[in-house]
């Protein structure tokens, strides 16, 4: 009789464990999903939103931790379609207040946000315009390449390596 008490009382031990760890299975791991979110830089959570016009941008931003800085300015020269859908951006942006550093550009097209890569060179026009340093000068540049429907909005947004920002174009695609 002891026997069988004993036995009950290890299946039933047992029985609570092999529950536990099943349902630890069942139930969907959040946290994976909140820790990929929170090791994501400002860059690739602005990329990952949804951004259509000044308010959208000015949200995204600040769920992205970026902080609108006057200093960072641009312009984008020209949007060019080319036969195979995509657009050609060329133009410029600069931190006035930066040391020079490659500015990280991403363009929204229909909401969706597409890295299009750094400024890359100098421009003479811009920096005799200006009046940047030589330092300031070196990475003004913008050339890239996005997918963007015609009469799609396209956004194109400056973010400096200290995580200031600035919009550079709100247009639609040609």
């Amino acid at each position: 009789m002891l026997a069988s008490r004993w036995f009950t009382i290890v299946a039933a031990a047992v029985s609570l464990v092999a529950s536990f760890f099943i349902a630890l299975r069942l139930i969907p791991d959040t946290t994976n999903s909140v820790n990929a979110e929170a090791k994501l830089g400002p860059i690739e959570r602005l990329r990952q939103s949804q951004v259509y016009n000044n308010a959208s941008l000015a949200s995204a931003a600040r769920a992205a931790d970026l902080v609108p800085l006057e200093d960072v300015r641009g312009n984008i020269d020209a949007i060019n379609r080319l036969p195979d859908g995509q657009v050609r951006i060329v133009g410029w942006a600069v931190n006035l207040s930066g040391d020079g550093t490659p500015l990280t550009l991403i363009a929204f097209t229909g909401g969706r946000g597409t890295l299009l890569g750094k400024t890359d060179g100098p421009r003479e026009d811009v920096t005799k315009a200006l009046g940047l340093s030589a330092k300031a000068a070196k990475n003004v540049q913008i050339a890239g390449l996005v997918q963007c429907e015609r009469g799609e909005v396209i956004v194109v947004v400056a973010i400096d390596k200290d995580s200031v920002y600035a919009p550079i174009k709100f247009d639609r695609c040609t």
